[in-house]
């Protein structure tokens, strides 16, 4: 069973990804009301852009077995992520938002370290506001999702404690796409975080979080500190107690476990 929900994980979160942005890449970058509602009642045509995308992922020329059980789970995330963008734009006033990017490749430096990402959706609903857009099909806490100044300190802490079981990592890829993303903006423009997680959506729909000038200040300080304590050669790398953590660690080989 293993190496299957291994890999339905990777098949769920790739296709999913996939079939949103072939939805949201529209001509000029304007995704209306119309456009989702239209893309709502089409549940044949969902059903066959997922189906192009799963034999594209898997090189496959049918979709059959368990697969097209995937495939429901994938239509269903899909349909959740149409209808909770419909009534974001009801909620705000609005008939469309506009798109900025899809798998937006953003780099930069963060403590003298190269850094990379690629944000899955940028869009605007309002003048001066980007939100930055991440899809999540795995498990999301509310802390995760919803970084304020008052549980910033409380965040942080779970970021660089010794624990690895209830790290916040959604928290700091956010961090690094604010961090990364703050630069492009033009003069005037303030960034918002949207968790598209799953689980959530179909209960709270959409989340905007405003940028927390607390946590992104204890970020900076913390990460400079890790990142200067990884370039240091005086301090030498030491393995983990927690041998959970070597089966997923890309340097198990070299450190000899």
């Amino acid at each position: 069973l293993f190496p299957y929900t291994t890999l339905f994980r990777s098949l769920l979160g790739n296709v999913f990804h996939g079939v949103l942005q072939r939805i949201y890449g529209v001509p000029g970058g304007v995704v209306d009301l119309g456009l989702l509602h239209r893309r709502r009642k089409d549940k044949a045509g969902i059903r066959n852009l997922i189906d192009e995308c799963i034999k594209k992922e898997l090189r496959t020329v049918e979709v059959s077995g368990r697969d097209l059980v995937t495939r429901e789970v994938i239509f269903k995330y899909v349909m959740d992520v149409l209808k909770a963008d419909c009534d974001y734009l009801a909620a705000h006033g609005s008939s469309s938002l506009r798109i900025l990017g899809l798998e937006k490749k953003v780099t930069g430096s963060i403590g003298g370290f190269p850094f990379k990402g690629f944000i899955d959706r940028l869009d605007s609903v309002a003048p001066g506001m980007v939100r930055i857009v991440d899809y999540k099909t795995g498990r999301v806490s509310d802390a995760e999702r919803c970084v304020t100044d008052a549980s910033a300190g409380q965040t942080v802490d779970k970021l660089f404690g010794p624990g690895r079981n209830d790290r916040p990592k959604i928290a700091l890829q956010v961090y690094i796409y604010d961090t990364l993303m703050r630069p492009l903006l033009r003069e005037g423009e303030g960034l918002v975080n949207s968790v598209y997680s799953v689980s959530h959506l179909p209960k709270d729909g959409v989340l905007d979080v405003p940028v927390s000038p607390v946590f992104s200040a204890m970020m900076e300080e913390k990460l400079a500190g890790l990142l200067g304590e990884i370039a240091d050669t005086s301090v030498p790398f030491m393995r983990t107690g927690d041998r959970q953590t070597c089966a997923w660690c890309d340097f198990k080989i070299l450190c000899g476990r």
